[in-house]
C-alpha cells in the first residue's frame, strides 16, 4: 500500500490538487502548489507559490527572521530541491545592503566543506535579493536535543562541536564571519 498523498493547495485560487512532486502547478492557474499545512501556517506569504528568477519554484517555508525568509524550492531546470534565502525588499533597499549582500555571496561561494551547505546561485529578482543553497534534510540541533529528552552524551556533543568548528574554520579562512549561530 502506498503512502497517502499530502494535500496540496494553490495559494492564489485556493484549489486543492494532488501533487506528484514538489514544484507541481495548479491545473487552474499554473501557480506552484504548496502543502496545505504550509499554506495554513503562512496564508499571506507573498512568495509561496511563486517562481523566483524564472527557475526557483517556492513551495514551503523553512524559516523566517528579521531580514527575510528561507524557502524550500525546486530548481526547475534540473529538478533539484534547494533552499532559497530571500532578503526582504524594504531591507534590500537600505543603503549599503545590496553591496554587502553581493560581497557576502562571493565569500560564501568560496566555502567548500562537507559541514557547510553549498551556494549554487545568487542574484536579484524584482528587487528581491536571493541566495540559493544546497538543501540538506534534517532537524536543527536544538530539536535533536529536545527529542533526546536531555543532554546528549559528551562524546556525541564533542563530535558535533568538532564538525561545526571545522566548518566555521573553513568559513573564516574564506573571509566569512557567521553572526547568527544557534543550536
Amino acid at each position: 500500500m502506498s503512502a497517502p498523498t499530502p494535500d496540496w493547495i494553490c495559494p492564489r485560487c485556493g484549489a486543492h490538487a494532488p501533487a506528484e512532486r514538489p514544484g507541481a502547478r495548479c491545473p487552474q492557474d499554473a501557480v506552484v502548489l504548496v502543502p496545505a499545512e504550509v499554506h495554513g501556517a503562512f496564508p499571506d506569504d507573498p512568495f509561496l507559490g511563486q517562481v523566483l528568477a524564472g527557475k526557483y519554484a517556492l513551495y514551503s517555508v523553512i524559516g523566517k527572521g528579521g531580514f527575510g525568509a528561507v524557502y524550500k524550492a525546486v530548481q526547475e531546470p534540473v529538478d533539484r530541491v534547494v533552499a532559497v534565502k530571500l532578503i526582504r525588499r524594504d531591507i534590500a533597499h537600505r543603503a549599503g545592503v545590496r553591496e554587502r549582500f553581493y560581497r557576502e555571496a562571493r565569500v560564501v561561494a568560496r566555502i567548500n566543506h562537507p559541514g557547510a551547505v553549498t551556494l549554487f546561485d545568487y542574484g536579484e529578482d524584482d528587487g528581491v535579493l536571493y541566495m540559493v543553497f544546497e538543501f540538506v534534510e534534517g532537524v536543527p540541533l536544538s530539536k535533536a536535543i529536545e527529542r533526546a529528552g536531555g543532554p546528549m552524551p559528551p562524546e556525541r556533543a564533542g563530535l558535533i562541536a568538532r564538525h561545526l568548528l571545522d566548518a566555521l574554520a573553513e568559513a573564516h579562512a574564506q573571509g566569512a564571519v557567521h553572526r547568527d549561530l544557534k543550536p
